[in-house]
């Protein structure tokens, strides 16, 4: 069903009808999953284009009208925040969010958005964290497991600013870690959002970070980023040829090579056929396929440690594989905060144990 919606919400209007009615008799709005039902201001848009009507797409302009509702609320803190981050003299880029949804959907209201997203530098992150406190954004408690690692703010209106270091734990030069975002700070530029200058990247590097950080497992499944990619490669502003030179050097080939096979069976949607052909020759180390399992792909029997190994991966991106292999164990034990090693299989069957309960 997921597939179908895609096709509805980005679709021909004359193809979207026929495939919604075919919908009809299994589709129930309230039982759809987190991920598609982020669809359905889209789904409402493209049907009333085409001035079709029912109760269902009814209820979907009453979800369109909540998120433009609340992307406006979210272009209000997007601006406070930029303004507050600029006065404490820390650059900072908006990668995701409001500026995503004005500068590539034709509508704000189409791209729902819970949060503010800011990438800064990492030596600043401690920083930033502390000036966003001090206007009102709530930090969560207890030290972050990993400097790397994204922190969520809170604001009393329940709106969340993501600040991260980085686009990913694997998006990383091994030669030069610091320089990893350095094609996203190059290509910086103003987006006027709603009368204020708000740094972002450019198309081709805001491309990247959608695939970089959206095809992998997470604990709830979007479709988002799919609907965030399309978006961008048609406003026929990216550099084919750029972002698989940036994600040979950032390890993330296998990814974006896999994103934009996917991307180019979707309607109206066209990916370079040499640009697919480059990266399907292109050669990817053993190491880069492992991440990319452990990262990219469902492996549900072993819970949060194919993630953790993925991440070990990256981290010791200056060692062998087999020295990474090896030091595993230490690195789970920082991340699980355990004293011993010794420790480690009681902890992984209490995680077990509590997954198995919880499904």
């Amino acid at each position: 069903m997921q597939r179908t919606l895609l096709q509805i919400s980005l679709g021909p209007v004359e193809e979207s009808i026929p495939l919604w009615r075919g919908l009809q008799e299994t589709f129930v709005l309230d039982e759809l999953e987190p991920g598609s039902f982020d669809l359905m201001a889209l789904v409402y848009r493209r049907l009333s284009a085409g001035e079709y009507d029912d109760p269902v797409v009814q209820r979907a302009k009453g979800i369109y009208r909540r998120e433009w509702v609340r992307a406006n609320l979210l272009a209000e803190h997007t601006k406070e925040i930029a303004a507050t981050l600029r006065e404490a003299g820390i650059r900072a880029l908006y990668v995701e969010g409001s500026p995503l949804a004005d500068r590539f959907y034709p509508e704000r209201g189409l791209r729902p958005s819970w949060f503010v997203d800011v990438l800064v530098d990492e030596q600043a992150s401690v920083t930033a964290r502390d000036v966003l406190a001090g206007a009102g954004w709530t930090t969560p408690a207890g030290p972050v497991a990993d400097p790397g690692d994204p922190v969520a703010l809170n604001h009393a209106d329940r709106t969340v600013c993501v600040l991260r270091s980085s686009l990913s734990y694997d998006f990383v030069m091994p030669e030069d870690p610091a320089s990893s975002n350095g094609p996203l700070w190059e290509s910086a530029r103003p987006f006027a959002l709603d009368g204020a200058e708000i740094p972002v990247p450019g198309p081709t590097e805001t491309l990247l970070a959608v695939c970089t950080s959206g095809a992998r497992v997470k604990p709830t499944a979007s479709v988002q980023w799919i609907v965030d990619a399309v978006m961008i490669i048609r406003s026929d502003e990216v550099d084919f040829e750029r972002l698989a030179e940036l994600a040979r050097a950032r390890g993330q080939t296998l990814r974006v090579r896999e994103v934009l096979s996917y991307l180019s069976t979707l309607p109206e949607t066209s990916i370079p056929a040499p640009v697919l052909a480059r990266l399907d020759a292109a050669a990817v180390s053993p190491r880069e396929r492992l991440a990319y399992a452990l990262a990219a792909r469902s492996l549900r029997a072993g819970g949060s440690l194919p993630e953790h190994a993925a991440r070990h991966l990256a981290a010791a991106s200056n060692r062998s594989l087999p020295g990474a292999v090896v030091t595993f164990p230490e690195y789970l034990r920082r991340r699980w905060g355990l004293s011993h090693t010794w420790e480690l299989p009681y902890a992984a069957g209490r995680r077990i144990a509590r997954r198995r309960r919880a499904s």
